[in-house]
């Protein structure tokens, strides 16, 4: 069963990224498979652009992009890691 807003949260949305300890932290910019990239077949990730560097990428993985934004603004997530919240940005 979907973690309770996993299934709402849509490209364009702001997210909390409970795990990481972070609200209102950034905005989703791909929601899909991480095609081409190992272990990821067939799960949904989220690419989200966060609003601080504290990620591990630009939007890309390997030699795929996936979206594009600042270097270590970028991150991954598995739909569950995420919320979507109701605030605006900070």
């Amino acid at each position: 069963m979907p973690f309770r807003g996993e299934m709402d949260i849509k490209v364009g949305d702001r997210v909390n990224l409970p795990r990481f300890g972070r609200k209102n932290c950034g905005v989703v910019k791909y929601r899909g498979i991480l095609t081409g990239i190992a272990g990821s077949q067939n799960k949904v990730y989220l690419g989200i652009e966060l609003d601080e560097p504290w990620g591990k990428n630009d939007g890309s993985v390997g030699d795929r992009r996936f979206f594009t934004c600042q270097q270590d603004c970028g991150l991954f997530v598995r739909t569950k890691c995420a919320v979507k919240t109701r605030m605006g940005p900070p």
